[in-house]
């Protein structure tokens, strides 16, 4: 099974433009590079928040047909998805909905998260994968006493051009 993953998405989301954090037409962008993945019947995808910021309904849409055709979605809500779990599995379509969770995968228990969550409260965790810094886990405000890039990894599209991510490309056999 493959397992493509992305997180801080905020489609819509007009400030990140206006500060020139991302170009004008990332969320067009992002969707796109979705919706290129080839054999998304196998893939399993994941969403570690903060989806999108503004337009809802539009948003969701938008993803909802991006991700046809993939096996499973899973939505781990970030702190922008504010909205009920069943207004997310109405209209975008998740098929499981939480808050993080854990995976084994080659062999290695796996954090999921939006948030980092630090090692030394991760007892059995050999990796935890993570949104909400936006590729700037150091040198920033959103900078995080005891992160650990050997066990913390963040998937925001800010560090991927715009692209999910698989599992395989962070958790090596």
């Amino acid at each position: 099974m493959k397992y493509l993953i992305t997180t801080d998405t905020h489609f819509g989301h007009k400030m990140l433009i206006e500060k020139g954090h991302r170009k004008s037409n990332f969320s067009e962008t992002i969707l796109n590079n979705i919706k290129q993945v080839q054999g998304k019947e196998n893939i399993i995808f994941i969403h570690l928040g903060d989806i999108w910021i503004g337009n809802d309904k539009y948003w969701a849409e938008e993803l909802r047909i991006a991700l046809l055709g993939f096996k499973r979605k899973i939505l781990v809500k970030g702190n922008h998805d504010n909205k009920s779990n069943n207004w997310y599995y109405n209209t975008g379509g998740w098929d499981f909905i939480c808050d993080k969770f854990e995976l084994r995968f080659n062999k290695k228990n796996l954090l999921f998260s939006h948030i980092p969550v630090l090692e030394k409260e991760a007892i059995g965790i050999y990796k935890n994968i993570h949104g909400h810094l936006h590729g700037a886990s150091f040198g920033s405000h959103r900078a995080i006493d005891g992160y650990n890039i050997n066990f913390n990894y963040d998937c925001a599209v800010d560090s991927h051009n715009m692209n999910p991510i698989y599992l395989n490309n962070i958790i090596c056999n």
